[in-house]
């Protein structure tokens, strides 16, 4: 039985709510009800009565539940354990990033490691968003360099602000946009060219985009991207705007103009996240990466200014 099914069966049984739990997992609806039938076709019965008002656990799902949350939670704390060991042991510390926003960032942790911790080998992964979470979660990494734009998020992990963002519209720089100095919402709806995250692959994204601009079905919503990448190549000619946020103009090759958005500064941390129950070890490490790299007065420490300048 797949411990990252029973876990999704938990965080639902928990919710009572399809949407919420995706959203808390970093994985669409239509995955996580595939897993659920499949969790069910498995125990050969029904864990959740569903109708289009409600969910809720069947007499089978509550007593299931009961043995899912012993079993998920003697899971994270052997995780946990192991974990506590490789950190004793000098296992690497994995660390997950987003390359645009902390690229950079990157670099001046790997000189600090080498100075302050030389015992700790690093080993760093570049993720989007969404994956970079989900391996958060699965305990896949231990540290993640990231958007902090999930409030729920927080109350699972600890963290630090490395400096914060802010949402922009990018367009392409023979736009006739290009030259504005800045735009507001009701302009961005009304445009005829919008680029919109596909809910199915960057679902924080999308709800990122819907909570600033709105349903996309009152917008002009000219394609849908799967990955920044793609979308910031859509961008740069012209196939569409979309919003950005700012990190990506620090990258030398972004070749598109920031527009900043008048009436609603929409910002956010980029943050250090872990596990509140890391490895003491760990523990340890990431408050004194905290003294360096944390942001203080308002203002990005002077690791951070330094690294942003090479991003």
């Amino acid at each position: 039985m797949d411990i990252t099914i029973l876990r999704e069966f938990v965080s639902l049984a928990e919710t009572l709510n399809f949407s919420t739990t995706a959203k808390n997992l970093f994985i669409t609806q239509s995955t996580l009800s595939r897993h659920i039938t499949t969790l069910e076709n498995e125990l050969g019965c029904a864990l959740f009565d569903r109708t289009s008002r409600r969910v809720s656990l069947t007499s089978e799902g509550g007593v299931f539940y009961e043995d899912a949350k012993h079993i998920v939670g003697s899971t994270d704390a052997a995780i946990s354990r192991i974990a506590d060991m490789r950190a004793r042991a000098k296992a690497p510390l994995r660390v997950g990033y987003l390359y645009d926003a902390t690229s950079g960032v990157v670099v001046s942790l790997l000189s600090w490691l080498k100075e302050n911790a030389p015992d700790i080998r690093p080993e760093f992964t570049c993720l989007e968003y969404g994956y970079l979470m989900r391996a958060l979660m699965e305990r896949d990494i231990d540290l993640a360099l990231t958007m902090d734009i999930d409030s729920e998020a927080r109350a699972v992990y600890d963290s630090f602000e490395l400096y914060r963002d802010c949402y922009y519209l990018g367009v392409s720089l023979d736009s006739p946009l290009a030259s504005r100095a800045s735009v507001s919402i009701d302009e961005i709806r009304a445009l005829d060219n919008l680029i919109f995250p596909d809910k199915n692959v960057v679902l924080a994204s999308y709800t990122q985009f819907r909570s600033i601009i709105g349903d996309e079905s009152d917008l002009n919503i000219v394609s849908y991207y799967r990955d920044l990448r793609t979308l910031l190549l859509q961008i740069k000619y012209g196939d569409g705007v979309a919003l950005v946020a700012g990190h990506h103009n620090l990258c030398r090759d972004s070749e598109m103009r920031l527009i900043p958005i008048s009436d609603s500064e929409i910002c956010f941390p980029v943050s250090a996240m872990w596990y509140k129950n890391v490895a003491p070890a760990y523990q340890e490490l990431f408050k004194r990466m905290r003294d360096v790299f944390a942001m203080k007065g308002g203002k990005p420490a002077k690791a951070i200014r330094d690294s942003m300048n090479t991003m």
